[in-house]
Parts: C-alpha cells; sequence; structure tokens
C-alpha cells in the first residue's frame, strides 16, 4: 500500500463514519428537510473534502475512488436515497462537482489568485507565466495567458502545484481566464466543469 492509498484511506474512513452517522440521523429523524440535510453534508463533510483536496491532483481514478464514495453517501443523505439506490440524477440536482473536478475546480482557483496577484508569495513564485519567459513572449500561449509547464521525469512530480496548477489552468477556455472578479470565475469555471 502507498503513501496515498493511506492518506485517502485514514481521510475516508473518518468520512465514512461521519455519513453512516447521518445517514442513522435521517432513518430516524425523517422531518429534516433537504437544504438542512445540504448544509450538514457540507459543513462535516464536503468542507474536508476540499480543503485539502489539491494534494490529490494526478492521483488515478482508482486510488480517488473511495473519496468518491463518501461522496456518493453524502448525495444519498441529502436526497434521501437509500443505499441501493441510483446517485447520478441526485448529484445533477444538487449540481455538485465529482472529485476529480473538484480538485481541478481547486487548482483554478488558485491560480486564478496567482494571476490576479492575491496568492501567497510562495505560490507565485512557484509559476511563471509564459509571457515573462524570454523567447517565449511572442507565442500564442503568452497573450492567452498561459502559465508555463515545467517538464518532469517522475509521475510524482507531473503532480506537484508548479505542474498540476499550469496544467489546469491552460486546459480552461479563454474567456474564464480572462476575468477578473473572483466571484465571476468561480461561477464561470463551476459551469464549465459541470
Amino acid at each position: 500500500m502507498s503513501s496515498n492509498d493511506t492518506i485517502i484511506n485514514v481521510f475516508c474512513s473518518a468520512h465514512y463514519v461521519m455519513a453512516d452517522v447521518l445517514c442513522t440521523l435521517l432513518w430516524h429523524v425523517s422531518a429534516i428537510n433537504i437544504l438542512t440535510r445540504q448544509r450538514l453534508v457540507s459543513s462535516l463533510i464536503l468542507s474536508r473534502i476540499d480543503y485539502g483536496n489539491v494534494i490529490f491532483a494526478g492521483l488515478p481514478r482508482v486510488t480517488l475512488a473511495p473519496l468518491r464514495r463518501v461522496m456518493n453517501t453524502a448525495v444519498r443523505f441529502v436526497a434521501g436515497l437509500g443505499p441501493r439506490d441510483h446517485v447520478t440524477a441526485a448529484w445533477c440536482e444538487l449540481h455538485w462537482l465529482p472529485i476529480d473536478q473538484r480538485i481541478i475546480y481547486k487548482l483554478c482557483i488558485l491560480m486564478h489568485a496567482v494571476r490576479n496577484g492575491t496568492a501567497p508569495s510562495y505560490l507565485r513564485n512557484l509559476v511563471t507565466p509564459v509571457n515573462e519567459i524570454s523567447g517565449r513572449s511572442h507565442l500564442r500561449s503568452a497573450t492567452l495567458g498561459h502559465f508555463d509547464v515545467p517538464r518532469t521525469r517522475t509521475k510524482l512530480g507531473s503532480r506537484a502545484f508548479l505542474v498540476a496548477g499550469p496544467v489546469a489552468w491552460n486546459s480552461l477556455p479563454a474567456s474564464i481566464c480572462e476575468l477578473t472578479s473572483t466571484n465571476s470565475f468561480k461561477c464561470q469555471l463551476k459551469t464549465h466543469l459541470f
């Protein structure tokens, strides 16, 4: 078992317990409305998943599967579904991003902060806009606001923020990258990823 699997398993085991408690609560107190259940899940489960999900960038889908199961359990709780019911329609109704897109969303939010100069200096120093690299300022990627993606020799290196952040940012349409308002950027990004 790799260190990635260990981190995911420890993370998920705590959230499975929390999700089981919420589901038990649902079956005993059926008077909880959907808005209250959504707030419970957002504050107890989704906020924990979103807090450190950037470290999961570049992990294979198999490794992220336990997090996906935790989120499926949370969707079942909010929608009032049974343990064997399908959750696809409920995912769409709640407008929640799956874990893969949540990671990309967070990376793009951080890159937007870097681009606007509101990110901490340690993040701004990690990435380089293409237009600041001598000899590459005349390229189309420089005019689009792309960031340089450094080459790595290992799979672990490609998961680092200095690679994963620019890859996520450069994959966005120019119309989203050009937005300066953080709120409108978040709204357009979520619509793009959804």
